[in-house]
């Protein structure tokens, strides 16, 4: 990039703005393209939907960062057949879900109406769920999900399976069978 300085009336002051700039080369790109994360480990619904998600926080742009007192109470659930069921600290929500490529998208959002306490990250979540645009896995194994306009990313770990959360199966047989 090359710079030129332009014409600044003296009453002004002189700051970047007073500078016309000239792109010479590109040295990176941001562009998504064939080999972006999802398409190198083969994202899709089957691969969210094979693990819940525990929510770790949602890191900002401007470098805040938002947390939940206990990431084991924030569980995301997708479904192969595109359903959303996150539980909270407080309530449980469900809704669909669509990917498409490495952009995701939530339809509307429905949740019970238990009373949360104050110290409760429940609204804040449901906020960033719909502006989440876009989803990848890293080569930790943790879903991220981007906001709107790239101004922050939610992670989540993938939730360890154990005897006690491993679901019942009851329509695949008469028998009460359980499923890893």
């Amino acid at each position: 990039m090359s710079r030129t300085r332009g014409f600044v009336p003296t009453f002004l002051t002189a700051d970047a703005s007073s500078y016309t700039y000239r792109l010479i080369d590109i040295l990176t790109s941001d562009k998504r393209n064939e080999t972006s994360s999802n398409k190198l480990n083969n994202i899709t619904e089957e691969s969210i939907s094979t693990h819940s998600w525990l929510w770790q926080g949602t890191q900002y742009t401007n470098r805040s960062i938002i947390h939940p007192a206990d990431s084991a109470l924030f569980v995301a659930s997708f479904s192969v057949d595109g359903q959303f069921s996150p539980t909270t600290d407080c309530n449980n929500i469900f809704g669909n879900y669509t990917l498409n490529s490495d952009s995701i998208s939530f339809g509307p959002l429905a949740s019970t109406k238990e009373a949360c306490t104050p110290e409760s990250k429940e609204t804040e979540y449901i906020q960033m769920i719909s502006k989440v645009t876009h989803y990848s896995i890293n080569e930790s194994g943790n879903l991220n999900l981007t906001l709107q306009d790239n101004t922050g990313s939610m992670v989540f770990i993938p939730q360890e399976t154990t005897e006690s959360t491993k679901a019942t199966d009851y329509n695949s047989s008469r028998s009460n069978r359980t499923t890893s």
